[in-house]
């Protein structure tokens, strides 16, 4: 099995990354091969939904994106992991996201692939966190299905301050 893990969240080190890493060490476990990838590291434009992808089959930004399509596109399960910022992924993850525009012309692609949300997220009110993590899910479950992938059932482990994790 192979897996892309996607940071997207600005702070090495943090909340984000260190649930990643355990998650990564829990796969690499039971033998999964994976790659981690942090997208503050990158320069991905944000999708201007101007069409030249299904016209061409090539995006028209020329950045990091077009080597992490080959890395999606190889990958059996995409992990991504973002901190819940204002109810929703981290800008730089949701910029990642909005590039996938690039493969709904053929979904056939992704039968069987599956994502996996690491989200931590920190909150004084008993249900806020909940709350923003499921939307999180929902929106992880309708991007993946958008691309023809079968939609799982969620596990949302809770967070606090930075370090927690550990």
């Amino acid at each position: 099995m192979r897996i892309l893990a996607v940071v997207g969240s600005p702070r090495k080190g943090g909340n984000t990354d260190l649930l990643m890493d355990a998650f990564i060490e829990g796969a690499r476990e039971v033998g999964a091969e994976v790659e981690k990838v942090y997208l503050v590291d990158l320069d991905i434009a944000p999708c201007d939904a101007c069409d030249v992808c299904r016209a061409t089959g090539n995006c028209a930004h020329d950045d990091d994106m077009i080597e992490l399509y080959d890395k999606l596109l190889a990958s059996d399960v995409w992990a991504l992991g973002t901190p819940v910022y204002w109810w929703g992924p981290s800008a730089i993850m949701k910029a990642f996201i909005d590039r996938w525009y690039f493969f709904t012309s053929d979904r056939s692609r992704f039968e069987g692939k599956v994502g996996v949300l690491i989200s931590p997220f920190a909150t004084d009110g008993p249900y806020a966190g909940y709350q923003a993590t499921e939307l999180g899910v929902s929106a992880l479950g309708g991007w993946m299905s958008q691309l023809g992938a079968p939609r799982r059932e969620p596990v949302r482990p809770g967070c606090g301050p930075a370090g927690i994790s550990r």
